[in-house]
């Protein structure tokens, strides 16, 4: 496979700068680990240089509306200025010596918690199940111009694309995960990147052509990998995030990572996880 398949939607919250969001690379690779950028040696990363998308390929990965509960959804928003606000003095510090430093401490500062009770107010807002208890909001800061962010603590390396594995359910269970809002809350573009097939899908086409009669209790990153073996053409998604555009994802349904590749600045993100829709998309 070597082109994009129907899969995981997309859908934009405006549709002006809806067509410079996206772009997709020609396939993946395993990553070469070095002293900057750590990964681990099982880690793939998307492979080429980025391209906007053809006709049909906006067409396979455009939402209906409204979309299919059933569909994998991926929706792009922008957060609300009172909200950003909030934030300002964080982001007053990203260009200064030491800032991740000062993220941390932001985040323990009455400003910090106070910014952090209003995102959760906005958060609510946009619950699927307002009366479902939330989780707590993560702000978490890496550095600038990573091709990939995400890093597996305990083994001290970046994983390269995965699937989050937060509700532990089966993979064939995955369409009743909770899925999570990030908010880019740096000074500079970030990026969302991610396999446009579900997993459960994945599945499927790797039991087609690999021998694994117990993949459904298989890890979902490791699924992964075993895909991007069997079909490394295949094309990866990404979306670029500007200052204080969020996207929601079902990141446990969804193989993804994030990105800051081409900043200067640190990359700095606010999380939550929980049952989100926007109230007004359009389609790419």
């Amino acid at each position: 496979m070597n082109k994009l398949i129907p899969g995981v939607r997309v859908l934009c919250h405006s549709a002006d700068d809806a067509p410079s969001l996206l772009q997709v690379c020609e396939g993946t690779q395993h990553a070469v680990p070095t002293t900057d950028l750590p990964y681990l040696p099982e880690a793939v990363i998307p492979r080429g240089q980025w391209r906007d998308l053809t006709q049909s390929e906006r067409a396979c990965l455009s939402a209906p509306m409204p979309a299919d509960r059933q569909t994998p959804l991926i929706e792009i928003l922008q957060i609300p200025p009172l909200v950003l606000e909030s934030y300002a003095e964080l982001r007053q510090l990203l260009s200064a010596p030491n800032s991740q430093d000062r993220v941390r401490s932001f985040c323990h500062s009455t400003t910090g918690k106070s910014a952090a009770q209003s995102f959760c107010t906005f958060a609510n807002s946009i619950s699927s199940d307002p009366s479902q208890p939330q989780q707590k909001c993560i702000i978490v800061a890496k550095p600038a111009d990573m091709p990939t962010t995400t890093e597996d603590v305990p083994r001290k390396g970046l994983n390269g694309l995965h699937l989050d594995n937060w509700t532990r359910l089966p993979l064939d269970g995955r369409k009743d995960a909770e899925n999570r809002i990030v908010v880019n809350l740096g000074i500079q573009d970030r990026f969302l990147l991610f396999l446009n097939i579900p997993i459960e899908e994945v599945c499927e086409h790797v039991m087609k052509h690999a021998r694994k009669p117990d993949l459904l209790r298989t890890r979902g990153t490791e699924v992964a990998r075993i895909f991007f073996a069997l079909f490394p053409d295949y094309p990866i998604v990404r979306i670029r995030l500007g200052p204080g555009k969020a996207y929601i994802a079902p990141t446990e349904r969804v193989i993804h990572d994030g990105s800051s590749e081409g900043s200067s600045t640190p990359d700095v993100t606010l999380m939550l996880r929980g049952n989100f829709t926007a109230r007004t998309c359009c389609a790419i």
